[in-house]
């Protein structure tokens, strides 16, 4: 899967793999969604240091895209999109904008069907930090 980071580079998505990782998705269609995902994500980055949390925008407009990232402050080097959209959301098998993905440190997936708000996300990031 082709990522593009904001300096629309593209980078394959394994390379941005450096630790165990959540991978969550999100649409500027839904800022309430997108601002709760983000939200969510810092919070749980405070809670689990151990792993990076990747955001990975879904939309098909770079340029609205880059400018929703650098006006909220999102950190740049944890936000991407997706280079061809339909491509990753079938070998990713993204059917929810509330799914995330668990890789361990190789990029291998812990687990590829949870959500950053179910309530049994910490209890799985505690359970995989241990192994």
């Amino acid at each position: 899967v082709i990522l593009v980071n904001s300096e629309n580079q593209a980078k394959d998505l394994h390379s941005v793999i450096r630790k165990p990782t959540v991978l969550f998705f999100w649409s500027s269609l839904s800022v309430k969604h997108y601002r709760s995902m983000h939200s969510k994500a810092v919070e749980l980055s405070e809670k689990y240091p151990k792993y990076d949390f990747v955001g990975i925008n879904t939309d098909t407009h770079f340029k609205k895209w880059r400018s929703i990232v650098l006006q909220s402050g999102y950190k740049k080097t944890s936000e991407f999109q997706f280079d061809d959209i339909e491509d990753a959301t079938q070998k990713l098998v993204i059917n929810s904008s509330n799914k995330a993905i668990i890789l361990d440190k190789n990029g291998s997936i812990l687990d590829s069907n949870s959500s950053l708000f179910s309530t049994n996300i910490e209890s799985l990031l505690q359970g995989y930090a241990k192994k």
